[in-house]
């Protein structure tokens, strides 16, 4: 279903990397990898503000059913509408706060800053087409026991 050149990196990333993978979908909410989906066109930047609220808690759900919410560590990475809502739920939950790391503007301007995270994460990144190692997002990758 999700075929995007963007998409299958983060996918070969997060397999490579993590123990469990979930995918975020604005349809369908968190979805197990292997999960069977009908063909879908809808983002979170189409949806009303009651929506996006409404998607958010929705997730933060259904991590709670298969995690520990105060103990488990959730690295999210893509766009700021993902992380704002489901932020705002972690808070109104006690939860401590999911921080959003735009990286984007360093990496199209190749700063020093974003060398230097590179250089600190090169163990888990791939090589882009130009043989450079590069960020990217979207995708979910969650730390558990350090793992």
């Amino acid at each position: 279903m999700y075929v995007s050149p963007l998409f299958k990196y983060m996918y070969a990333y997060a397999k490579k990397r993590c123990k469990e993978v979930y995918i975020l979908s604005a349809k369908y909410g968190l979805l197990s990898e292997n999960t069977p989906i009908a063909p879908y066109n809808v983002t979170l930047n189409s949806m009303s503000e009651r929506q996006k609220k409404e998607w958010a808690k929705n997730i933060m759900l259904s991590l709670s059913k298969r995690y520990d919410l105060n103990k488990e560590i959730f690295l999210i990475m893509g766009g700021q509408n993902y992380v704002k809502y489901l932020n705002d739920v972690a808070v109104s939950k006690n939860i401590d706060i999911i921080y959003y790391y735009n990286f984007k503007s360093i990496r199209d301007n190749n700063t020093e800053k974003y060398k230097k995270l590179v250089s600190r994460l090169d163990d888990y990144l791939f090589l882009d087409d130009t043989d450079s190692y590069r960020l990217y997002a979207p995708t979910l990758v969650i730390v558990k026991e350090g793992k």
